[in-house]
Order: C-alpha cells, then structure tokens, then sequence
C-alpha cells in the first residue's frame, strides 16, 4: 500500500527579498476525499513589503504564483486555482497554468531552503496572477488563493498523499515569460496530507 506519512505544518522560510505577499497559512479544506470527489488546498498570503506600488525593479505590484505538489504515484491531481476567493487584493480572478515557471526557478529559491530541483518524486502544477498584484500598504488584510484538488476515480482507499504548497512572486525581466532572466522571491512553503476514504 502507499503511504506517505507527512504532519501538516508550514515551514517558514527566510525571505529572498522585498516580497508582495508572503505564505501564512496552507490548509486542505477537507483532508479526507472519497475516490472520485473533490477539495480544495487554501493558501492564506499576507502584504509584506511597505508601499509596494512604488518603483521597480524589486518593488512594486509583481505577478504573484502558488504551486501544489503531489507525489508522483498519487490518487490526486490539482485543478484550477482561483486569487483573492475572499475580494481582496483585484480578487477573485482566475490564475494561469504556467508550466514554464517551475522550470524557471529550479533552484533560484534554495537560499530559502527549497530547491525544486531535488524534489524529484513529487509532480509541481504551478498557477500565476494574470496580472501584477500591489499590496497597498494594507497590512491588516489577507489575499486567499484557493485551487481544487480531486481524487482520482479509481483511487485506492486506504492511501495517504502529501501535498506540498509553495507561495512567491516573480519579477519578469519584461518578456512576460518565465526564465534565466527573471527574479523570483519563494515566500513560504507548507504541508498537508489527503486520506482517500471509502465511497
């Protein structure tokens, strides 16, 4: 049988730089999902960089990204991820699918102790702002992203998945793709685990 067998929590990371939104919560809505059925994993961002709508390059609104994580051989595959669920911060509004991004960084964020590089056994999706968030200098409110997570029909009761989150921004060197050129600040990453459950 499959396991793997992680304790929800999140693992605060040093800053990489002057940063939109930083991680402050990651949750899964509902931890046990019957084969077949659906949830969603929560990440809860907070501002963090005084007025950040002034000047570039490494201030100012940044395209904001989150990325789910799951085992390679897992029942669970992300779906659709969806900024601001709470109207906050230009939301909601639907966030890409960006495959050129996890690429991008590879190990750009290692220095805050993730490297994506050497996580080979889990499989990354990875969703971005259509558009450049500004924080607004409001540090008392919150940006919700929310993005769906489903359990494959034929998955096996019994198994317990990891899902990884990961929360940053990127600041694009102008070409509005993902690459060598661009920065990007890795603002916290967290854990959780799905129980598939009988139907």
């Amino acid at each position: 049988m499959k396991r793997w067998l992680f304790g929800a929590a999140m693992v605060p990371l040093a800053l990489l730089l002057s940063a939109c939104f930083t991680l402050q919560g990651f949750n899964i809505l509902d931890y046990s999902l019957a084969p077949g059925h659906a949830t969603k994993v929560r990440f809860t961002l907070h501002p963090s960089n005084f007025d950040n709508e002034a000047g570039p390059p490494l201030t100012g609104a940044q395209y904001e990204f989150v990325i789910v994580g799951v085992p390679d051989t897992s029942d669970l595959t992300a779906q659709k991820a969806k900024w601001g669920t709470n109207g906050q911060f230009g939301g909601p509004i639907p966030m890409g699918v960006n495959g050129s991004l996890i690429a991008a960084i590879g190990s750009a964020c290692a220095s805050n102790g993730l490297n994506l590089q050497n996580m080979t056994s889990m499989t990354f999706k990875a969703y971005v702002t259509p558009n450049k968030i500004a924080d607004k200098n409001k540090f008392s409110k919150s940006a919700v992203v929310e993005v769906g997570l489903k359990a494959q029909a034929d998955a096996s009761p019994g198994d317990n998945w990891q899902v990884a989150g990961i929360a940053g921004e990127w600041i694009d060197d102008g070409d509005n793709i993902p690459n060598g050129g661009d920065i990007f600040g890795c603002e916290g990453m967290g854990f959780g685990v799905v129980h598939i459950q009988a139907a």
